[in-house]
């Protein structure tokens, strides 16, 4: 294949992924995902009043931790890097950002947020298709 070749179909891909990325499909690396929903976490919990000395978390830090944690262990990289669906990233972000200061909402929250709703591609099984 010359090399003339290779430039016009890695730019034709390059064009498809960008395209996919506004239209719902692969929207962000697992790394980006995990911080923007440890983040979204986080100033939820704040909002809620139960970060600080006694409650939830003790600061800021102690809960970006271990919610960095939980959505590493929600999203492993074997099955979803390069593979984070950005409607359905969307819709959990957004649900993180309305889930209810009290009560069992995060439940909901955390099935809108699983591997199986945000990584392209995975089965009900937890493998990839």
């Amino acid at each position: 294949m010359k090399t003339m070749d290779r430039i016009a179909i890695l730019t034709l891909l390059t064009a498809a992924l960008v395209g996919a990325r506004g239209c719902g499909g692969v929207q962000a690396t697992r790394a980006e995902a995990r911080e923007r929903a440890t983040k979204t976490t986080c100033d939820r919990y704040a909002d809620c009043k139960l970060i600080g000395p006694g409650l939830t978390y003790e600061n800021r830090d102690a809960c970006e931790i271990a919610w960095r944690s939980t959505f590493d262990g929600m999203w492993p990289s074997a099955d979803c890097e390069g593979r984070i669906d950005g409607k359905a990233f969307d819709v959990c972000l957004d649900r993180i950002g309305s889930t209810a200061c009290e009560g069992f909402d995060f439940i909901t929250t955390l099935g809108l947020c699983s591997k199986q709703n945000v990584c392209i591609g995975v089965a009900t099984d937890g493998g990839t298709d």
